[in-house]
Order: C-alpha cells, then structure tokens, then sequence
C-alpha cells in the first residue's frame, strides 16, 4: 500500500515538472546553453595484412544543446515545491529518514527534466518507465550493465566473436572512430589510439564498481591466451539508472603503453578461445583483477611481472628481468642456487607439455644473466648483442618465448590451485619420484587441452 501511494505522489511531482517546465517554455525563460564538440570524420580506413588499421582523418567541429544550466533552475523550483515535499516525506517513511533520500530524488528530477526538455515527451508510458526504474534503484534490484570497451594488442580474423554469454570482442569499424566528443576533454582536438578490437560487456548488476572489474577480469582473461600486450584504451559505461551517476562515466587509460605484442585470434581457433575464455572465468584469481589492496600471493605476483613485461615502456633488459622475476615468484622458495633450481624445475614442468627440457634450461640460464645485470645496473654490451645477432638469434623472440613459459606455467598454477610450497614440492618430487612425475604429468595432461602452445621446437640461445 506504501509503495502505491509512493508511486501517486511521484506521478503528481512528475506532472508538476511538466507543467513548470511548458510554463517556462511558453515564456521564453527556459532556453539551451551549447556546447562544442568535435567530431573526427575518416577520410580512410583500412585494415592491413598485419592487422593494423591505416586512418586519415579530419576534424570537424560542431554545436550541440545542452540542459544542465536549465535543468538546475528547474530542480530548484520544484525543491520548493508540497508535490516534492510529499514525495521526500514518503521515501523517508518507506526507506528509513536520510540524505541519500533527498539526493535520489533531486537526481530523478534532474533525468525527467532533461529528458523532456530534449524530446519534448513527457507521455503516461515514458513517466511509468521513469518511475519504475527509480523504484527499482531504491530497491538494489538487478539491471543491465553495459561496458563498450577499445582495446589495443588483440586482432580478430573473424568480424566477431561472442566468447561468453556476457562478452562481445568485434573488429574495429569506421563509425567507432567517428565519435563526437565535448571540446574540453583532454584528448578531443588531436587525433586518439585507434583500437585494435572492441569488446562489449553486458551483465546484470547494480554496482558501477563490479563492471569495472568485470572489464578488467576479461582482460586479464585475454593476456593469459597468448602472449599479448592487450590493454584498455577508453570504456565507457551506461545502464538505464536513475540514482548512480557513474553508470553514465567514461574512463581512459592515461598510460602511453606501446602495443608490443599482438594476439591474433584466428578463426579456427575460436572454440578453443572460447573454452580457454569458459575456463578461466569459473577460475582466475580475483586478486588479477579486483580493485583494493590485492593479496600478496605469489601467483598475482607473477601475474603482475607478467604484465609490466607486455605493458611498461622500458628497456628490453628490464622486460626480461620482470619475466625472471615472474618465474621465481612462482618455482624459487629458496636464497641459495637460484638459477640451478629455476632451471631444473621450470624445464621440469614445461617438459611434460613437450617442450625440450635443454632448451628450456638454456634459455632460463640466459634470462636469467640479463636479469641479474639488469638488476646490478647493467645493460647488454655491443658485444652481448653482437653475438646473438651471430647466432641469428632476435632478443625480442627470445622474450617473447621466455614470456610464454611464464604465461603458461601462471595458467597451469590457476588451475593446479596449490599453495606455493606444495606447488614446488611436487615438482621437485617429480625429479626423483615416478609416482609424483605420473601425478604432476596426468594433472597437466588434463589442462593441455586449454592451452596455446607454441614454441615446442624453438631455437635456443646457448653461450
């Protein structure tokens, strides 16, 4: 019975705004403001062999309405107003006597007013929506939440791919980059990062904050794939509520974060992708992804390593040393003969998805030099660089193979799911004991399925 005689009074507060709002309108006293913006307009688009997109583009400017200037002498009318009254002393009584009542209502007069002014409709049907949303926000109830998110460092083959019942990942199209943007954001005269993929999120909740993590955790989903520098250029979030304002916010990244590895999804692989992306929703940490103090773990440290590898701006010397570190956060627990245990654990591990122990092993003694120069102040010599270019050896494929051994031992420890000591225990067991090798060999047999693996025959780097 409350609840119904909340709604009468909304619906008399609404009427009341209407009538205020075409009183004003008829008097002339009600007029827009405008607002610059500027539109970007191609002149072409063209996606390369290499998945990159050539643009050229001019900027247009261009004048639109706005209502805030109008819409707050409204709200400060009807503030004054028995009909607004009426409605705050109903919602005090229903929802318990607070502040946040009066905002909430300020905030679903502010939407009708700039709602009508815009449209010039105010129906039965568009104030019932209205009031209905309002009330499902008082009430925490469930809507859609929508994230439309530009991405850098992943090329589709394919137009697009549904990954999730939740997730959309598409390729790039010249109307995303023809966006109008007010005149006074930070990157709106000169001419953006074009994105190399979009993914839209659509999920159920009421929190802008879960949505945020939400695009974070598919983030991290999609740097775990293979090897890629995916990052987030732009988001932007809306939902149809009333009462939070951040559902209408847009966020960027402000990181000048070079695309230094690709990762092409070919349209063969997509049910692979799909069932790699299935997986690891049900098990990623949340620490990789959710806002607040993340647990020290040692498997979100890696993580973390991982990443400042694909994503800092920095010497090839130190995205080496953060993958090393990467490793030893997940196969050291000991100060003494490091580099003997990480090689002989790591080649352990990565041999029973069928990668050359020796090689492995080779290549984890080399990191690990440049690690430890990098970490004592030095950088590789002419001299250093000179005889792997002898050896036709690239150090960016090196680090990128040496990234991929992190990638994939991260992915195994989600799934193994052991605390650290047992997760190198069991390893170490496995060099001398065949039960344990036949445990730890049927554990990753069981994962493979799930993994991108390449690499298997890789040339090493041998002093």
């Amino acid at each position: 019975m409350n609840q119904e005689e909340l709604i009468k009074d909304l619906e008399k507060l609404v009427s009341y705004v209407k009538e205020i709002i075409d009183n004003k309108l008829a008097k002339g006293e009600v007029k827009s403001d405008e607002e610059n913006y500027v539109k970007w307009e191609l002149d072409k688009f063209k996606y390369t062999n290499n998945g990159s997109i050539e643009t050229s583009a001019r900027r247009k400017f261009v004048v639109k309405e706005e209502w805030s200037t109008s819409s707050e002498t409204i709200k400060k009318i009807v503030k004054e107003s028995k009909e607004y009254e009426s409605s705050l002393k109903r919602l005090d009584s229903l929802y318990g006597k607070n502040d946040k009542n009066n905002e909430n209502l300020s905030l679903l007069i502010k939407k009708i007013t700039v709602s009508y002014l815009k449209t010039k409709d105010l129906s039965k049907v568009i104030i019932s929506d209205f009031i209905r949303r309002f009330l499902r926000d008082l009430n925490n109830e469930l809507l859609k939440c929508i994230a439309d998110v530009e991405l850098q460092g992943i090329v589709l083959e394919s137009d697009s791919i549904q990954i999730s019942p939740q997730v959309l990942i598409r390729r790039v199209k010249k109307e995303d980059l023809e966006k109008e943007k007010p005149i006074f954001f930070p990157d709106a005269t000169s001419w953006s990062t074009t994105p190399s993929a979009i993914m839209k999120i659509e999920i159920m909740g009421n929190s802008p904050r879960k949505l945020r993590e939400f695009v974070e955790k598919s983030i991290s989903i999609l740097r775990l794939y293979k090897v890629g520098s995916v990052n987030l250029i732009s988001c932007k979030m809306s939902s149809d509520c009333i009462t939070n304002l951040f559902f209408g916010s847009e966020f960027s990244s402000f990181r000048d974060i070079p695309t230094r590895e690709i990762c092409w999804i070919m349209s063969k692989e997509e049910s692979h992708f799909k069932e790699f992306i299935r997986v690891m929703n049900e098990n990623i940490p949340k620490s990789f992804f959710e806002f607040g103090e993340p647990r020290p773990d040692y498997l979100t440290i890696a993580y973390n390593r991982y990443c400042d590898s694909l994503l800092e701006r920095s010497i090839i010397e130190k995205r080496i040393a953060n993958v090393v570190m990467g490793l030893e956060a997940l196969f050291s627990k000991e100060n003494q003969e490091l580099l003997y245990r990480l090689k002989m654990r790591i080649s352990k591990f990565l041999s029973l998805l069928g990668y050359n122990p020796y090689k492995i092993k080779g290549k984890i003694k080399d990191a690990y030099a440049i690690r430890s120069l990098f970490a004592h102040g030095g950088i590789l010599s002419y001299k250093d660089r000179r005889k792997y270019e002898l050896k036709g050896v690239q150090l960016d494929q090196f680090l990128k193979e040496i990234s991929d051994y992190l990638r994939i031992s991260i992915v195994l420890a989600i799934m193994i799911n052991y605390e650290k000591e047992k997760f190198v225990d069991i390893i170490d067991d496995s060099l001398i004991d065949h039960e344990k090798e036949k445990l730890l060999n049927n554990q990753i047999s069981n994962l493979k399925k799930i993994l991108v693996l390449d690499n298997l025959e890789s040339t090493d780097i041998q002093k």
